[in-house]
């Protein structure tokens, strides 16, 4: 075997062993620790590059291969502090859907639409994060959120920047 297949086999192999575990008991406690979350985001985008870099060069309409990782990351890490609160459950289904939608063939002609929606889905949570805290001492101390952020940030760059990079 290859050492990139041997990459690709453990970083999914690591993804399935981090699966999310709900804990049986506690009333408001959260689902997940933000060190496993943010572990299992990590996980995610990894695979995702090492998987299907040069796929996504071809097939995807929204952007490159960063473009799919930095959203695979928000996007995982809103579904699963979602199992909490619905709010970032129906953004990270949101950023992930568009990703998903940008990779079937009939949708090529709505390229500009996608990419639109996701600038603006990204922009919300990134609105919405700081706008719900409003403590800037939590805000910095919330390592989660702010490499969260700081994703979207990459990505709404990538979005903007790199908007002709598929044009023919």
């Amino acid at each position: 075997m290859a050492p990139t297949r041997y990459f690709r086999l453990w970083s999914l192999f690591v993804l399935v062993l981090a699966m999310p575990v709900v804990q049986a008991h506690g009333d408001n406690e959260s689902t997940m620790s933000n060190s496993s979350v943010l572990f299992i985001c990590l996980i995610s985008s990894v695979f995702v590059w090492s998987v299907g870099n040069e796929w996504l060069k071809m097939n995807s309409t929204i952007g490159g291969p960063a473009v799919f990782c930095l959203g695979v990351f928000s996007g995982t890490a809103h579904v699963l502090l979602g199992l909490d609160d619905l709010t970032l459950m129906v953004g990270g289904i949101g950023v992930i859907g568009l990703l998903v939608a940008s990779l079937i063939p009939n949708l090529e002609r709505f390229k500009v639409q996608l990419r639109f929606g996701l600038g603006i889905v990204v922009s919300m949570m990134l609105i919405g994060y700081f706008v719900t805290n409003h403590d800037l001492h939590y805000i910095s101390e919330d390592y989660l959120g702010v490499i969260t952020k700081l994703a979207e940030i990459g990505l709404l760059h990538q979005l903007l920047t790199n908007v002709d990079s598929h044009e023919s």
